[in-house]
């Protein structure tokens, strides 16, 4: 009988024994990098993306997600491991007031 669920940490590690969506497994190894906050966001967000390629999602989808999450990390100035629940209330009613604005030709 094949198990539906596998237990906590029995799932497969990629090296140095992180979980294969670790962003340890996209940044290269030994390098330096001179803004590791956003090498690490690069990271995460190809490791997401990946993942939800891996749950056959169409590319467009993916790339639109991607691209609605760089353009609220832009309007926040901040990594996402920052953002507050107050930052998507911002981002939502700026959002909100930018296609009233376009909707009434303003």
């Amino acid at each position: 009988m094949i198990p539906l669920m596998q237990r906590r940490g029995g799932g497969q590690r990629g090296r140095q024994g992180a979980p294969p969506d670790a962003a340890r497994l996209v940044l290269a190894e030994g390098v330096a990098h001179l803004d590791e906050a956003a090498a690490v966001l690069g990271a995460m967000l190809d490791g997401w993306a990946r993942q939800q390629g891996s749950r056959m999602l169409a590319d467009g989808t993916i790339r639109a997600r991607v691209k609605q999450l760089c353009r609220f990390q832009g309007v926040t100035g901040d990594h996402l491991w920052r953002w507050t629940p107050g930052d998507v209330e911002d981002y939502v009613a700026m959002l909100r007031c930018s296609c009233l604005r376009s909707a009434h030709g303003c």
